[in-house]
């Protein structure tokens, strides 16, 4: 992997380095957050994104669809804990849960705009079909 571009903000506070990082290339976007601490002790979260030519190596389906954003760059949260000499890489619970509910926010909505909400060519649109459109869009936050 060759990145491209490595930029951050790091700070020292009580022994311990901390972390918020943006590392770049062609392949593999790095978001690297949190603490490393001068006892190498680490506690990082590491959002992690293959271009879409790795992601479609990787993954294939459903699975494929759920870890890729609107770009189709795939998605993997990690968190590295343990130590400079003894890391410990495991998934990022949180980030998945989220990732999870804006996918699944994401397909209720296009659910709704195609069963509920599709509107006829040329059909006027009814007042009741736009304000339940304004109301979704104020719920779900588009």
């Amino acid at each position: 992997m060759q990145f491209e571009k490595f930029a951050g903000s790091f700070k020292i506070v009580n022994g311990k380095v901390i972390v918020d990082s943006n590392i770049t290339g062609r392949d593999v976007h790095i978001t690297p957050k949190g603490t490393a601490g001068l006892d190498s002790s680490l506690d990082l979260s590491l959002e992690t994104r293959l271009a879409p030519q790795l992601t479609s190596r990787i993954t294939r389906g459903e699975l494929g669809k759920m870890i890729t954003d609107e770009k189709g760059w795939g998605i993997l949260p990690l968190k590295v804990k343990g130590t400079f000499s003894a890391p410990r890489f495991q998934i990022d619970v949180s980030g998945v849960r989220q990732q999870l509910k804006q996918k699944g926010r994401e397909k209720l909505e296009q659910t709704i705009q195609e069963k509920l909400l599709k509107k006829k060519e040329g059909e006027p649109q009814r007042p009741e079909k736009e304000l339940l459109e304004k109301g979704l869009r104020g719920i779900l936050g588009k």
